[in-house]
């Protein structure tokens, strides 16, 4: 009987990416900045968890590691803030619309709303393809 080896930090960074970004990608799958994150951090984890077959623990890889994990907990606390925000202006515009306000107040109370969620759906793809960059660039660094 064989026992599993126990995952490592990179093993879980790369599986939480994966997982992440098919949430990102079907949660927005109508949207292609949100379709480009989701992807993007969906691919950096695959290619993480490519590279993650390493025995070697140097303090390079360490910072490596926890500069990558960083970036995937920046990318997935966006995603939560941007579902978070999206609740809001769905609460705010029903309420608005159940007190019988004019479309013109409703549009400016939900300008800023709207803009914060733009703000966070390319921050959020912006990280994620960043996060690609470093998974890819450390792949190259250890396959060179």
């Amino acid at each position: 009987m064989t026992t599993a080896a126990p995952a490592s930090r990179v093993d879980r960074t790369a599986l939480i990416a994966v997982l992440a970004g098919v949430a990102i990608v079907l949660g927005g799958w109508r949207d292609p900045v949100t379709l480009v994150a989701g992807v993007a951090l969906g691919m950096g984890g695959v290619v993480l968890a490519l590279r993650s077959r390493s025995t070697e623990v140097t303090p390079a890889a360490r910072s490596s590691r926890s500069y990558l994990g960083g970036l995937l907990a920046l990318v997935v606390t966006m995603a939560l803030v941007r579902v978070v925000v999206a609740f809001l202006l769905d609460m705010q515009i029903g309420s608005l619309l159940a007190d019988g306000a004019s479309l013109s107040t409703i549009d400016a109370e939900a300008r800023d709303f709207t803009i914060a969620l733009r703000v966070l759906r390319d921050l959020e793809a912006f990280t994620s393809v960043v996060f690609l960059a470093a998974a890819l660039w450390q792949y190259r660094r250890k396959a060179g």
